[in-house]
């Protein structure tokens, strides 16, 4: 899946994790609030947000790794999984 990070900034996956550039530029002519709505509506799982707003707000002009490779989330795997909650407990049911 391509980055949802690479329509609005610079960036660089490589083997050990996700690499942003920001800079000033950049920094002042973006919401930081768009980059986290385009993350979440792609569903990325580990996304770190507050590692990625500090290199962000830095704006240094140099890559800067931001965490792992982004692990998206399968919504195709809902159809598998069956959650019950209830105050006295959870169940999860998987289906094959």
């Amino acid at each position: 899946m391509k980055n949802p990070l690479g329509q609005y900034l610079t960036i660089d996956e490589r083997v050990d994790g996700v690499y942003l550039k920001v800079n000033r530029n950049e920094r002042d002519s973006i919401n930081f609030e768009i980059i986290v709505a385009v993350v979440e509506e792609a569903a990325v799982m580990n996304f770190d947000e507050e590692r990625c707003k500090d290199v962000f707000q830095r704006a240094r002009g140099a890559f800067e790794k931001i965490g792992p490779l982004f692990e998206y989330y399968n919504q195709e795997m809902d159809k598998f999984l069956q959650v019950n909650i209830s105050e006295l407990k959870a169940d999860l049911k998987v289906n094959s």
